[in-house]
């Protein structure tokens, strides 16, 4: 009875499968629980198979922010500088995001690039830290572009 009920689901979603996956993605774009329950699912699923492979990611990369590390400054100062590893993990968003942002220009872009990309000072991470926790975590919100702006240390460019 099993096998014959497996068989026929299988035929249907054979069939309807164009509309199955239409109603799935309305609902997706519709519904914030369904977003966020189907976000949540993926984000524990990547989180199981980077600790299953010890800490090795689904592409076979290393998973997690570089370290911190010592730069220098136009002005001959050494600072403490964060990967942007460090930056989204901090900000609770996608690297993508943060590239996005900087595309379009939302948040000032860091002038610091060595080999593994860019890099962010403690006064900028400070910064933008600042900004998401004056919007109580909200850093999709219109108005955190402009609290970065005002926080952003205008002396380390």
């Amino acid at each position: 009875m099993v096998d014959k009920q497996k068989r026929y689901n299988k035929a249907y979603y054979r069939q309807n499968s164009e509309e199955i996956s239409e109603k799935r993605k309305q609902k997706y774009e519709s519904d914030p629980e369904v977003r966020e329950k189907a976000v949540t699912k993926s984000r524990e699923y990547r989180e199981k198979v980077r600790e299953e492979r010890g800490g090795i990611d689904m592409r076979g990369r290393k998973q997690g922010p570089l370290d911190p590390r010592e730069i220098e400054l136009p002005s001959g100062k050494t600072v403490r500088a964060y990967s942007s590893g460090h930056i989204v993990e901090e900000l609770g968003i996608a690297k993508s995001t943060l590239r996005k942002w900087i595309k379009e220009e939302k948040i000032p872009v860091t002038p610091y690039w060595l080999k593994s990309g860019r890099w962010w000072t403690q006064r900028m991470l400070n910064a933008l830290v600042k900004a998401k926790d004056e919007l109580n975590g909200g850093v999709k919100n219109v108005e955190f572009p402009k609290l970065v702006a005002k926080y952003w240390p205008k002396d380390e460019m």
